[in-house]
């Protein structure tokens, strides 16, 4: 049986794109990197495997995920993101939308209960 270097798979960094070689190689949420390009989004803080949070295929270091949470006290505002309730406000802002019947009987409900 002989050796053909041309079957080995190269992995590629997620980050920088380049092979990654075994002794260099750290994988974490299915992707590979070089020790190097892994980093902290917040500060460029090399990390590791035990020091690092990930949220939407973003890396942080625990320090700064832990500071960027408390700030805004969810995930969405503290990183950047849209908050959860503009979500609410994009379908209250559609006049043409419909409540679900399920919502509508509730509703009604109540109103009927009050009126008692």
């Amino acid at each position: 049986m002989s050796f053909s270097p041309g079957n080995v798979k190269r992995e590629k960094c997620a980050v920088c794109e380049k092979t990654v070689y075994a002794m260099e190689r750290m994988a974490a949420d299915g992707l590979v990197f070089h020790k190097g390009c892994m980093k902290c989004c917040h500060c460029n803080k090399s990390l590791s495997l035990g020091n690092y949070a990930a949220l939407s295929g973003k890396y942080y270091c625990k320090p700064h995920f832990k500071q960027l949470f408390q700030s805004k006290g969810n995930y969405s505002e503290g990183f950047g993101e849209d908050k959860p309730t503009a979500k609410w406000d994009k379908q209250n802002a559609n006049p043409d939308a419909k409540p679900c019947a399920a919502a509508t009987a509730v509703a009604d409900d109540a109103e009927s209960a009050l009126a008692m």
